[in-house]
């Protein structure tokens, strides 16, 4: 026991940091599981759910998970995990509910697996980073978990930084899984990070051994992806076509709202910001940034894991602008654990009072914008411009009907702005229970009402 509470004691900073840190760290949790009460259940969200239980039918021998904005399908690794996740449930609410509980797990993740590589403090700042970070909590009940990619980042990073510095024989190979896993399941922007691989491997001779674990790791993984693109992509199914000012101008405009209150005007639009918001947000974005810069400066008198952080943080943005892709917000979570460390090493260098006062300043403002428009999806049942009609009220609707009638449903949007996010796979996954051929017709009409800003709905008989 004694030795138990010395290996804690040895893993958490100093009090004061302890009490500043974890207040913030403690709100950025509520705010994940308040989240939950309002999850987005769209396209992508649907198409997640349905792939996870085709993997849980097909035994989980799948080659390929859904396409993305690019058109090329994603690995099998999301379907995989669908399909585990669908063995306790298989309602998009227990989905975004373990999804939730892994976010909640990544922010301890990351504490844990870089405190021996950057140091208990500054491994502590990047737990609360990440836990008061916008972008992760509005992703928290994602269903294909974007923000989790944070966490094999931070293994990779770690495991990198070791074997650089000639601590841990096997960490390129370690690595290398790290950024695997990262790619198969959770997005494919973790290919980007070879950088890393290169700068490793050009600092520190890799053995023949090495290089054939890698490809072995690789061809376990990808080898079903790489058949699957070869023998069974449609290629009709093709990437959506964007013009080279919108993919420049996304690439400016989400590198300054990447990790700070800027991020909700994906979610948003201008007209719906109150007074003062846009400068409050814009403020965010200043302060979230204030410390990285300091601690990007002088890094030959840092750790390897800096270096590392700045190479992938500097070079990831410029390789998706030169193969001329469009980023979205969550492409560019693959480089929000390296700012977290460069960012942890800034305030290192600050006087301790001032560090605390920043990083506290910063997370109240981060998290009071956060909850503000969170208070918007819960109130509205989800809103009309992106997040659509949330899965609870979804759910909630489809619970309306159940009973012994079975009902032949139709659903129909009343209104233009109700139409923009109203899918039809997500809604025949939630109520296809009550689309049952024969049936007795009803009708289900959603609606958005500008006056209160929320969704609504009528069920009538539908009308000849």
């Amino acid at each position: 026991m004694t030795k138990a509470i010395s290996t804690l004691r040895a893993a958490l900073p100093e009090r004061n940091d302890l009490l500043a840190g974890g207040a913030l760290l403690l709100a950025g949790l509520v705010l994940r599981f308040r989240q939950l009460g309002c999850f987005e259940f769209k396209d992508d969200q649907a198409r997640f759910v349905l792939n996870g239980l085709c993997a849980l039918r097909d035994g989980f021998m799948v080659f390929a998970g859904q396409p993305g904005s690019t058109g090329i399908p994603n690995p099998a690794g999301g379907p995989v995990l669908g399909g585990v996740i669908a063995l306790f449930g298989t309602s998009p609410f227990v989905f975004a509910a373990a999804f939730t509980l892994f976010s909640v797990l990544t922010v301890f993740g990351v504490h844990w697996v870089l405190k021996d590589v950057i140091g208990v403090p500054r491994a502590w700042t990047c737990a609360v980073l990440a836990a008061m970070s916008p972008v992760l909590v509005w992703n928290a009940s994602n269903l294909w978990g974007p923000g989790l990619l944070i966490f094999p980042v931070a293994v990779y990073l770690r495991e990198l930084a070791l074997y650089i510095e000639g601590r841990s024989p096997s960490g390129l190979v370690r690595a290398g899984l790290a950024a695997a896993l990262g790619a198969w399941i959770f997005h494919l922007s973790a290919f980007f990070l070879f950088p890393g691989m290169i700068y490793a491997a050009i600092r520190r001779r890799p053995t023949w051994k090495d290089f054939a674990a890698l490809v072995g790791i690789g061809a376990v993984l990808f080898g079903p992806w790489v058949y699957a693109l070869v023998f069974q992509w449609d290629h009709a199914t093709s990437a959506l076509t964007v013009t080279w000012s919108e993919k420049i101008g996304a690439w400016f405009w989400n590198l300054a709202a990447t990790g700070d209150g800027l991020f909700f005007f994906e979610y948003f639009p201008r007209e719906e910001w109150p007074v003062g918001m846009i400068a409050l947000a814009g403020v965010s974005a200043a302060l979230f940034l204030l410390p990285v810069m300091p601690g990007c400066r002088r890094l030959r008198e840092t750790g390897t894991a800096d270096r590392l952080a700045l190479l992938l943080a500097g070079s990831i943005p410029f390789l998706y602008l030169a193969l001329g892709l469009r980023i979205h917000p969550h492409y560019l979570m693959v480089i929000l654990l390296p700012v977290f460390v460069l960012a942890s090493r800034g305030y290192e260098e600050m006087p301790r009072p001032f560090a605390r006062g920043l990083l506290a300043g910063t997370g109240v403002l981060l998290l009071g914008i956060t909850l503000f428009w969170q208070n918007k999806v819960l109130a509205g049942s989800g809103h009309w411009r992106e997040f659509g009609p949330s899965g609870n009220y979804l759910e909630a609707i489809a619970a309306e009907l159940d009973g012994p009638t079975v009902w032949s449903l139709k659903v129909v949007a009343a209104d233009e702005r109700a139409k923009t996010k109203l899918d039809p796979i997500s809604t025949l996954y939630i109520f296809d229970r009550h689309m049952q051929k024969g049936g007795v017709p009803k009708l289900l009409i959603l609606r958005w009402d500008n006056e209160t800003g929320r969704f609504r709905h009528e069920i009538l008989p539908p009308t000849r």
